[in-house]
């Protein structure tokens, strides 16, 4: 027996996340589109705030002005933009200064997007020994930048040169097929 069971409206060619959330005897599920613009030089990222007994959140940078404020169970921010660089980030109390999780440094990287998944249970004694606390998934990540490589992938033959490297393999490769046959014709008979 399946613990949950839904339908999503999806589309073709876009991807998603598809979160449960709640304890199980009232399991729900979340649809996310993970679908960022990526550039090299930007780190995407969103908030999701998937622990139904948390109040409503403030994310930061360690002491700093909120980037994420007043986000609420079960949404998501749009992703944010930031410099790729490495983030000491809190989770706070919307409103407060007052931190309710401390979360480890992070490295964001240039043509990335990430989620933040703060899951689990705030309550003083957690819901199923499952405390409160964030993970990070990567949803998306370019390929890396060829335009600045200077020589072609084919090691420096170039198209010329890799169209002749196929036509001498292909001859070889036929020329061992006329000669392996008329051996093997030799030895069997």
């Amino acid at each position: 027996m399946p613990v949950i069971d839904f339908d999503a409206d999806v589309e073709a060619g876009m991807s998603y996340t598809v979160a449960a959330m709640n304890p199980l005897e009232s399991i729900d599920y979340a649809v996310f589109s993970d679908n960022p613009s990526l550039e090299y030089e930007t780190a995407m990222v969103r908030v999701v705030h998937l622990s139904p007994d948390a109040p409503n959140v403030d994310v930061a940078p360690d002491g700093a002005e909120a980037v994420v404020s007043d986000l609420a169970f079960p949404n998501a921010t749009d992703y944010l933009a930031l410099p790729p660089d490495t983030y000491d980030l809190e989770v706070r109390v919307a409103g407060t200064d007052t931190v309710a999780l401390q979360l480890d440094p992070i490295d964001l990287m240039g043509g990335r997007a990430y989620s933040a998944f703060a899951i689990g249970s705030a309550a003083e004694q957690p819901l199923g020994d499952n405390g409160l606390e964030v993970i990070f998934a990567v949803d998306a990540e370019m390929l890396p930048d060829t335009a600045a490589i200077d020589e072609p992938a084919t090691g420096g033959f170039g198209l010329i040169g890799m169209a002749l490297l196929v036509a001498v393999g292909a001859a070889a490769f036929a020329a061992f097929g006329v000669f392996g046959r008329k051996l093997f014709a030799r030895e069997n008979r």
